[in-house]
């Protein structure tokens, strides 16, 4: 095993054994980083929450809805918002709290396909067969550095993009069950002495092991082992466990989507900075108002946000997060045959809130029709936004291992009419 370990060329296989290896002997989740890549004392502190809505929500029936066109508005009703505008009455916990976020009326994409579409939203580049482009939590971490160098600083909350070209060091550690995020990150009990003698002879091995092979690999696994052992006995793997909430929140998060939202929170005050959620199934072809389905989707996703957003601001953590929310694109303003809505990609929403945007702002229009947009927003230019936001320079470049340059948002615009 060792003399072929010796011949293999490529960093990125080299690491991924050391960390197979890892898992193996320690009982670690597989995807686990190494935590200490790209680590700085940046002052640049600020921390990112992506909210994404996978299948493409109604942007009539949610945030841009249009009554004076009434027959494109189906079974949709519109109420009044705290700042006087108009969102879809499906969202009334929201319209109390729109003098905390910036909405964005005027996104447009290129795709009206599910995955090139989302692909574009998480990198800004359109997919390619021939190279796999980083996500914005990977750029975060290369350019800003980690504010925690013993948590991972990406978490996915049922969210797979990960780190492309740049490597597993920048990979995203992933949470399928935020009730039991925990689950496979370590070995149970480490403490215990049969553990306890476990590890020493792990390090005993290790010693002879690191003496005698001194290649990149051997290296790699050294580091990823170490920041193992350390994570084991944090105090802050706390972060993820939900039951170390006190009864007060835990009862307001007890609501559908409010695990994801309070491990998000939880993460936050443990400085992970980057944390990614999903929130699937809004591919409404079909029957998009029968009771059990847009309703009570738009309904559950309502009261989650705007908890979300309460309980940030209640801990003040507003001032020092970025929370975004999108979808891949929206949906036909024109109702089908089938009472549902199709892919639209020539008019949707974004929102932003948080730390440095300009709260209570409506960005862009779209016609009555709900199917042309003024000030059109591309993926590149929300990114190059949310870059600008937490301290990124978006004409900075990296160089993938072909030696081509990329930026974090491909020439798009930071739109100064968001920031605060």
């Amino acid at each position: 095993m060792i003399s072929s370990l010796k011949n293999i060329n490529d960093e990125l296989t080299r690491r991924r054994v050391m960390q197979g290896i890892a898992a193996m002997t320690l009982g670690l989740n597989a995807s686990w980083p190494n935590i200490q890549a790209g680590y700085s004392s940046s002052s640049r502190k600020k921390k990112v929450v992506r909210v994404f809505l996978p299948g493409g929500i109604s942007h009539m029936d949610s945030f841009d809805p249009k009554p004076q066109t009434p027959e494109l508005m189906g079974n949709t009703k519109v109420i009044k918002t705290n700042t006087g505008e108009e969102i879809s009455s499906y969202f009334p916990n929201m319209a109390k709290n729109m003098d905390k976020i910036a909405l964005i009326r005027s996104m447009v994409s290129p795709d009206a396909d599910h995955y090139l579409a989302r692909y574009l939203m998480e990198t800004s580049y359109r997919a390619l067969g021939t190279i796999k482009h980083p996500s914005f939590g990977a750029w975060m971490q290369k350019l800003n550095g980690v504010q925690n160098n013993t948590l991972p600083p990406i978490v996915n909350i049922r969210s797979q993009f990960g780190a492309g070209y740049l490597g597993t060091s920048y990979d995203p550690f992933i949470v399928n069950n935020p009730k039991d995020a925990l689950k496979g990150l370590i070995m149970e009990h480490p403490e215990s002495k049969d553990n306890q003698r476990f590890l020493q002879l792990m390090a005993d091995v290790r010693k002879d092991f690191h003496n005698e092979y001194r290649f990149k690999g051997v290296e790699d696994y050294r580091q990823y082992y170490n920041d193992s052992i350390k994570l084991m006995f944090s105090k802050d793997l706390e972060a993820f466990d939900l039951s170390k909430e006190d009864k007060t929140s835990a009862k307001k998060f007890d609501i559908p989507h409010g695990d994801n939202f309070l491990l998000a929170r939880r993460l936050l005050q443990a400085d992970v900075q980057y944390i990614s959620m999903e929130i699937g199934g809004w591919d409404d072809h079909y029957d998009l108002w029968d009771e059990e389905n847009y309703p009570k989707k738009a309904n559950d996703l309502d009261r989650a946000l705007a908890t979300f957003f309460e309980d940030l601001a209640l801990h003040g953590l507003l001032d020092s997060t970025v929370v975004t929310v999108n979808s891949e694109f929206g949906r036909t303003p024109k109702i089908s045959a089938r009472k549902g809505r199709d892919h639209y990609h020539k008019a949707f929403f974004g929102i932003m809130a948080g730390a440095g945007v300009k709260a209570g702002t409506i960005y862009g229009k779209t016609d009555d029709q709900a199917s042309s947009v003024e000030s059109p927003v591309s993926p590149s230019d929300f990114n190059a936004t949310l870059a600008t936001l937490v301290g990124i320079d978006v004409n900075k470049e990296i160089y993938s291992p072909d030696n081509r340059p990329f930026t974090i948002a491909r020439g798009g615009t930071p739109i100064k009419a968001l920031m605060a």
